[in-house]
Formats: structure tokens, C-alpha cells, sequence
């Protein structure tokens, strides 16, 4: 049997939270579905990557920014843990990974993003770690208890943040990028040098133009083997090269997408009833005159409340 709902939203992040709670305000009795492939109630991402969180300074029940009680008070069916894997614009239904059909008069697409894969040798052994959700950083939490030297791939806010909790938690840390200093293009050189020499300053060891080739070790990482030749020990590896989010089922059903999905200035989509909003969309931004994907936490809250 297909539940019906005013308003569908896929994805229990700031940006589908903040939208429904926007809707409530304008509408009090629509029915509201929201769709999360997280079976937690919403969080702080943003404490994610904070050290004092990590390492016991922010107590762990901070991270909680709403309740199940919430939900029900505000007129929320909360379907968490679940995964939309199909939508049928002509008869407005999306399909869970469970089989269950919603049908919807207005869909709102607020997928964030994943942590993209690393690819290479070995990636898959224990004490390798992403960071983008709750579970992931729960496992960091428990490595760092034991971790004695660690290693940070990528050049980006992840990696940054996580080279500075390592450091805090006692291990040798270690950060890897392919890039000539930190975060070009993005930032010039001499802005880049300065945040280099501040990592430095921080007992971070920096090594630029390089990659991983392999990590070493058993079941469990043991090391690893830049494409130079040059090996590393370490027992804890944080990957953070980036995120990406899944569309495949979103091109099946007509969406125009890039490397996010395609939007205007108000949000909407290319098919009717549709819109977009957080990490994943890629938006006209009148400001700059361009089509931009922002992932941060202030603009999927500002999406969500348009």
C-alpha cells in the first residue's frame, strides 16, 4: 500500500530538517515524510570533526539536536534507516530500499553527500577510517585509544581537523596531500605556506606532491608506501579526499545533474515538483553569477529554509 504525503524529503541533514520546520511554519497539518539513511535522529555533523569532542571535553549527548519527540510533536513521520532508491515523476512515488512506495505533491531532494572511496591497495583493512557521519566517528573515537602513530590523507577540512585531533590524542601525526602546498588552487601560495607552518609549529609533519600507492600490514594497517617508493608506519589512517553523492537512480528518472544535482536560483529542479537543497545541489548562485556546489553546514541551512 503507497502512504501519501504533501511533502516528501529525502535526507534527515540540516538542510531537510531545517525545510521542514520552514513548512510547519506555513503549513501546520500537511503531512511531512522525511527519509534518512541514518537510523539516528538529527546531529551535529559539525562536532564531527571537533577534537574536544573526541576526546571527551564536549560531552557526547551535545551532539543531539533533535529527539524522537520531536518529530512527533512537529507531525514528522521519521522513516530513518532507510534508503530512497527510486522515483517515478509521473506518479510522484518514491521507492524505498525496503520496497515501500511514497507517494508525494511536493519532493525535496537534501542528500548531502558520501565520503568518495579510496582506491588503492590495502584500503580496506581495519584502522583505515572516513569521517562523514555518526557511526564513522565512533570508530575514530575507539581507534585513537590505542593509535600510536597516525596518518591524515588529503589536504582539506577533514584532514585538517583530524591531523589536530590526532596530535591532541598523543599519536605521531603524519598528513599526505598531492598538491604543492595546502589547499591549492584554492588558496595562493603564501596563504597556503602559512597554514602549512602552523601545522608544523603543531608537531604535524606535512609531505606535499605525494600519494598513497599501498597500505601494508595484515588484517590490520600496518603502514604505508607512497608512489615514490618512500614507506611510513603508522596504525591509524584517516582518509579525506573528498565527497560525492549517488545519482544513478536520480538520471534514471530524468533529473539533470553534474557533479551535483542541477538547480535555479529558487531550488527547483528540472522536473516538476522537484528541488533541491544542501551538499548535493549545484544551484544558480545570482550573487556570483554562476552554478556553484557549496558543502557546508550554514548554506544547507539557509537551502532549507528557501
Amino acid at each position: 500500500m503507497t502512504r501519501k504525503f504533501k511533502y516528501l524529503i529525502v535526507g534527515g541533514g540540516v538542510a531537510g530538517i531545517t525545510a521542514a520546520e520552514f513548512i510547519r511554519l506555513n503549513d501546520a497539518e500537511g503531512p511531512i515524510a522525511m527519509i534518512s539513511d541514518e537510523p539516528y535522529p538529527f546531529y551535529s555533523r559539525l562536532l564531527l570533526s571537533k577534537p574536544g569532542f573526541f576526546l571527551g571535553k564536549i560531552p557526547f549527548d551535545s551532539i543531539w539536536l533533535k529527539n524522537e519527540a520531536w518529530y512527533q510533536e512537529k507531525k514528522i513521520t521519521y522513516l530513518k534507516g532507510r534508503k530512497a532508491v527510486k522515483l517515478d515523476t509521473g506518479a510522484k512515488i518514491i521507492t524505498l530500499d525496503d520496497g515501500q512506495p511514497l507517494s508525494y505533491e511536493k519532493l525535496l531532494l537534501a542528500l548531502g553527500t558520501e565520503s568518495r572511496p579510496w582506491n588503492v591497495s590495502g584500503c580496506t583493512k581495519k584502522g583505515v577510517y572516513y569521517l562523514r557521519d555518526l557511526d564513522e566517528g565512533k570508530q575514530v573515537m575507539e581507534g585513537i585509544k590505542t593509535a600510536k602513530k597516525g596518518i591524515t590523507i588529503g589536504g582539506a577540512f577533514v584532514s585538517f581537523e583530524m591531523a589536530e585531533l590526532l596530535k591532541l590524542a598523543g599519536l605521531d601525526t603524519t598528513m599526505v596531500i598531492r598538491e604543492s602546498y595546502y589547499w591549492e588552487p584554492l588558496l595562493d601560495k603564501t596563504s597556503g605556506d602559512m597554514i602549512e607552518v602552523a601545522l608544523v609549529k603543531g608537531g604535524v609533519k606535512v609531505i606535499k606532491n605525494a600519494e598513497v600507492q599501498e597500505v601494508l600490514g595484515g588484517d590490520r594497517v600496518a603502514g604505508v608506501v607512497l608512489k615514490d617508493g618512500t614507506k611510513l608506519d603508522c596504525d591509524m589512517v584517516i582518509c579525506g579526499i573528498g565527497t560525492l553523492t549517488y545519482m544513478d537512480w536520480l538520471k534514471e528518472a530524468g533529473l539533470k545533474v553534474n557533479r551535483g544535482i542541477l538547480a535555479n536560483e529558487y531550488l527547483e529542479t528540472n522536473l516538476l515538483d522537484v528541488w533541491a537543497a544542501g551538499d548535493a545541489a549545484e544551484f544558480n548562485d545570482v550573487m556570483v553569477g554562476a552554478t556553484v556546489q557549496l558543502g557546508n553546514w550554514a548554506n544547507a541551512r539557509e537551502h532549507g529554509r528557501v
